[in-house]
């Protein structure tokens, strides 16, 4: 990694100490507003472990199960304390302005008095634990997309084609995946002719515990034309990429890097492409997609699995003459308001986008990343039924 990557990576962090410092601040004078007894000898030191679970465990040789769960939740804790606190001493600063302009005797008002207590602010601890709570449900409360689509090329026999199309699992030892064990089944009776794999399946590694959590879930699925995974950016974090592609195959799930595959007796393509972090690390270049098509019918539809929807990858498709192109990545934000951030990054950060014959459909992902929260979108299995001409 060079300097400049070091570089971003302290101002982050700079960033985050002081933000959390504010936050920390805030929930002290809150729990002495309260708790008049309240210690900031007990009070900080518990803090700091909440504020640094996530990244200490993180580092090598420290995970925990508790660390992680105590991290994970106050990723989503975090921003949404950052933005009341905020919001609410804006609230003051506007109060105090108000109050500083009105005649001497009238100047102090109950409302001024209470506001420094400190005591309203208790109101953005318990909107914080309302958000965890509905983000929670909606995290593992996937939703059904269903998408029809036609496809203006022949496919002898064939009328319809149903694709599942689920990513984005980011199976761990410490998430809970009984939902997507439940999502699998959901799955499995819609009869889908595939079952398509968008990538970040595992986080990082393929530990016991995390294999053990996969296979529930893959054991599950079943495709009359099988099972078609690509992998994404977290499974080369870990550095076993080659290990966790041998497994899913094992698991009979055709892994697709950079390859093709056709099915039906040859009459449809299903293409998927290594991620962009592959050649990051140095372990696969990514293949033009020019070169992996050379030599395919023009004629046959074909159906191409990328993890990233990135701009350069679309404009790809669009030009090799891809009929569909399934993604994930995004999380759909995940937390309000980061889809502000992916929806300016990205063509489409979710849902359905169309430009000439390619269709493209991102999907928000049935997992999670970071935090076991979703407020700016719910876990999704998409349902694609394509549709040929007779």
């Amino acid at each position: 990694m060079n300097l400049s990557f070091y570089l971003i990576g302290l101002l982050f962090l700079a960033i985050y100490l002081l933000f959390s410092f504010y936050v920390g601040l805030r929930s002290f004078q809150t729990c002495k507003a309260f708790f008049p007894g309240m210690k900031a000898m007990i009070f900080w030191p518990i803090y700091i472990v909440i504020a640094f679970a996530y990244l200490i465990n993180r580092a090598e040789g420290f995970e925990n199960g508790i660390l992680e769960i105590i991290g994970s939740y106050w990723i989503a804790a975090f921003l949404y304390l950052f933005i009341f606190y905020v919001m609410f001493d804006l609230v003051g600063m506007a109060i105090s302005a108000w109050h500083a302009f009105r005649p001497a005797k009238k100047r102090l008002s109950v409302w001024a008095l209470y506001w420094k207590t400190r005591k309203p602010y208790s109101l953005v601890m318990i909107l914080t634990a309302v958000i965890l709570f509905a983000g929670t449900w909606a995290a593992r409360s996937p939703v059904l997309s269903k998408y029809d689509l036609q496809i203006a090329k022949k496919v002898p026999g064939v009328q319809q084609l149903k694709l599942v199309f689920i990513s984005d699992l980011h199976i761990e030892e410490s998430a809970n995946t009984a939902y997507m064990e439940t999502a699998a089944d959901t799955i499995s009776a819609l009869q889908p002719d595939l079952i398509l794999l968008g990538g970040d399946i595992l986080e990082r590694t393929l530990s016991p515990g995390n294999e053990k959590k996969l296979d529930a879930v893959l054991s599950r699925l079943k495709a009359k034309q099988g099972i078609y995974a690509v992998l994404g950016n977290h499974e080369y974090y870990g550095g076993q990429e080659e290990q966790i592609t041998a497994h899913l195959q094992e698991q009979g799930v055709k892994v697709l890097r950079d390859q093709l595959d056709e099915i039906l007796n040859a009459q449809i393509y299903i293409a998927g492409r290594s991620d962009y972090s592959g050649g990051q690390t140095k372990t696969s270049e990514r293949k033009p997609l020019a070169e992996m098509l050379k030599g395919t019918d023009p004629s046959k539809p074909l159906i191409l699995l990328d993890h990233q929807p990135q701009t350069v990858a679309i404009q790809e498709a669009k030009d090799a003459g891809v009929d569909l192109m399934l993604s994930g990545h995004t999380h759909g934000g995940q937390l309000f308001p980061v889809q502000w951030i992916t929806k300016a990054i990205y063509i489409v950060d979710r849902g359905l986008w169309q430009d000439g014959n390619l269709n493209l459909i991102v999907s928000t992902g049935l997992g999670l990343w970071g935090t076991p929260v979703r407020t700016s979108s719910r876990s999704e299995i998409v349902e694609v039924n394509v549709w040929f001409p007779q």
